[in-house]
């Protein structure tokens, strides 16, 4: 961590530099103080770093940038001070747990800035002042808390403006509420939780969640699939999910989520390597089950193992992608299934596949190519 004093030409020292390397450097200490002296205001500029305090104290320019402020002040109102505030590409958390002094936590004498950010605020103290200054917010994401003087709860409100970005992940509890200025959205959904009981507002208007979005289908295991269905216009990404069994279709493909029919295991049918005993066949019959077994012994099945030795048998015949030329051989428009072949030189197939020759069983692939 580097903190360093900026000179003028004319040797006044103005401005305390507070350099993290990018955050790779932290600091925790005590109050943080750049105070008048005589008719000079003193800046204070954080850059790139990772620091903890009490309180942040200017006269002049506060700049914070590329940071992580996290400031808890206990015996002032005021935790973070300067005549002019700017707080840019930051997460800012700044606390006054005092319950005697009113005041903002964030005070300055002209219209903070805050752009790219987030910024967590609050008071415990109940009082009229508000909790920060008069701000002009940019693709941030800024948190207010305090305690209402009329009914003595404790208030938590979440503001999202422009395209923002967490820094850090948030919680919106049951009875808090976050609201979404016109047009503003959150990149990194991912990091936020909206927990039912809280309240979702767009520019004002409370939202709730429909669904009337788009439908998507996440492969669950072999029998069943999760359908989700998102909420339409809805500023968190709200999907409905709920589990359900797969629709196989004749050709074995579930016709929702496109998965393969299991192959069924037989064990008391087939002598298929004709040394008088019954063996381990799996019975494919169409094109979905074919899929499926060969990605049993490719290794590609999702949570089943790898199977280079599995035996199967033919039982119907098969056509993957009919249709795929027209009558004057020109190609067909549509979506075609692409095909794996079993096994690689590189890995073997050793177990044994009976087309049922004798009963005239066969497998055609029609390709695009």
């Amino acid at each position: 961590m580097v903190i360093q004093s900026i000179l003028t030409e004319s040797g006044i020292v103005p401005t305390l530099e507070i350099n993290g390397n990018n955050q790779n450097e932290s600091l925790s200490c005590g109050k943080i103080s750049a105070d008048d002296l005589g008719s000079n205001n003193n800046n204070i500029k954080i850059i790139g770093a990772t620091l903890e305090t009490s309180q942040i104290e200017c006269s002049g320019s506060l700049t914070i940038e590329n940071s992580h402020v996290v400031a808890n002040e206990e015996d002032h109102s005021n935790v973070i001070s300067g005549d002019k505030i700017n707080i840019v590409d930051s997460y800012v958390e700044a606390k006054a747990t005092t319950e005697r002094y009113e005041g903002e936590v964030i005070r300055s004498n002209q219209q903070i800035n805050v752009s790219g950010s987030q910024i967590v605020v609050s008071r415990a103290l109940a009082c009229q002042e508000p909790v920060l200054s008069d701000c002009d917010f940019s693709n941030s994401v800024i948190t207010k808390q305090w305690n209402d003087i009329e009914t003595g709860d404790d208030v938590t409100k979440t503001y999202v403006y422009g395209k923002a970005a967490l820094k850090e992940d948030l919680t919106i509890a049951s009875g808090e509420s976050i609201e979404f200025d016109s047009s503003a959205s959150i990149a990194n959904l991912d990091k936020l939780i909206v927990k039912d009981g809280a309240t979702i507002l767009i520019d004002g208007a409370e939202h709730k969640h429909n669904t009337n979005g788009n439908i998507t289908y996440i492969w669950q295991d072999d029998k069943e699939h999760t359908k989700g269905v998102a909420c339409k216009d809805c500023p968190i990404g709200y999907v409905t999910k709920e589990t359900e069994a797969h629709n196989y279709n004749s050709q074995g493909f579930c016709t929702d989520c496109d998965a393969y029919q299991p192959a069924v295991l037989t064990t008391d049918k087939y002598d298929i390597n004709e040394d008088g005993t019954k063996d381990a066949v799996y019975e494919i019959s169409n094109a979905g089950q074919l899929y499926w077994f060969a990605g049993l012994v490719n290794g590609t099945l999702s949570g089943v193992a790898q199977n280079k030795s599995a035996n199967a048998v033919l039982t119907a015949d098969i056509v993957v992608n009919a249709n795929v030329l027209k009558s004057d051989g020109t190609l067909n428009e549509g979506t075609f299934k692409e095909w794996t072949p079993i096994a690689t030189s590189a890995s073997p197939y050793t177990g044994i596949f009976d087309g049922q020759k004798p009963h005239n069983q066969w497998i055609v692939f029609q390709s695009r190519e």
